[in-house]
């Protein structure tokens, strides 16, 4: 092969494999990352349930038996 066209071919390539991966990344983990899921599925809500400060200290309740 012509050194010419084998530095060609190198330098091609290494441009088309690096735009690949960075079209990858965004594809598959930044825009998914952003919507928190992948585009076309149900986003999952984190929903937490506020505890007030009451429900924090107050004890389990128990059973008292008669001995």
């Amino acid at each position: 092969m012509n050194t010419h066209l084998q530095q060609f071919v190198t330098k091609y390539l290494s441009v088309v494999f690096a735009t690949l991966m960075s079209v990858s990344f965004f594809a598959f983990l930044a825009i998914p990352y952003s919507l928190g899921a992948h585009p076309g599925e149900e986003a999952q809500t984190h929903t937490t349930v506020p505890v007030s400060l009451a429900a924090q200290k107050s004890e389990a309740p128990t059973l008292k038996l008669k001995a």
